[in-house]
C-alpha cells in the first residue's frame, strides 16, 4: 500500500510541477527562453504520464518488494526535485523582475534629477555672466566717479560737474534695471 502512496505523491508533485512550469513560462519575457522552458514543461508532462503508467504496472504485477521500494523512492525524490527547482526559479524570476522594475524607476528618477541639475547649472552660469558684466560696469562707473572727484578737487567747473553728475546718474540708473 505504501508503495502506491509513494508513487501517488510523486504524481501529485509532478502535477504541481506542471502548474509551476506553466507559471514560470508566463513570467519569462524572452521568446527564446520560453521555448526552452516549454520543452522542460513537456518533459515534466512525459514524466507524469510515465509515473501513471508505472503506477498501473505496479498495480497489475507483483515485483520484488525491496526493488519496488527503491524505484518508488527514486521516482518520488525525482518529482520532488523537479518541484523544488521550479519553485526556486519562480521565486528568482519574480525577485529579479521586481528589482529590475525598481532599478528602472531609480534610473528614471536619477535621469530627471540630472536634467533638473543641468537646467539649474545653466541658470547659474547665465547669472554668473550677468553678475560679471554688472561688476565690470560698476567698476567703470566707480573709476569715472573717482576721476571726477579728483578733477573736482583740482578745478571746480560747475557746468562740467553737473554734466558728469547726470552721466553718472544715468549709468547708476542703468544698474537698477
Amino acid at each position: 500500500m505504501y508503495l502506491y502512496l509513494i508513487v501517488g505523491f510523486g504524481i501529485l508533485f509532478l502535477l504541481y510541477s506542471l502548474f509551476l512550469a506553466n507559471k514560470f513560462i508566463s513570467l519569462i519575457r524572452k521568446k527564446e527562453l520560453k521555448k526552452y522552458w516549454s520543452i522542460i514543461f513537456y518533459f515534466i508532462l512525459f514524466f507524469l504520464i510515465s509515473y501513471i503508467f508505472y503506477l498501473n504496472f505496479l498495480l497489475e504485477t507483483k515485483m520484488n518488494h525491496l526493488f519496488s521500494l527503491l524505484i518508488n523512492l527514486i521516482l518520488l525524490f525525482g518529482s520532488l526535485f523537479v518541484m523544488i527547482i521550479l519553485k526556486i526559479n519562480i521565486w528568482l524570476i519574480t525577485h529579479l523582475n521586481k528589482e529590475h522594475k525598481e532599478l528602472r524607476e531609480a534610473h528614471k528618477e536619477v535621469k530627471e534629477s540630472h536634467e533638473t541639475l543641468s537646467k539649474e547649472h545653466k541658470k547659474l552660469l547665465n547669472a554668473k555672466l550677468e553678475l560679471e558684466e554688472s561688476n565690470e560696469k560698476l567698476n567703470e562707473t566707480l573709476e569715472d566717479f573717482y576721476t571726477l572727484r579728483l578733477s573736482l578737487e583740482s578745478k571746480t567747473d560747475l557746468k562740467k560737474l553737473k554734466k558728469e553728475n547726470k552721466d553718472m546718474k544715468k549709468r547708476i540708473d542703468g544698474f537698477k534695471k
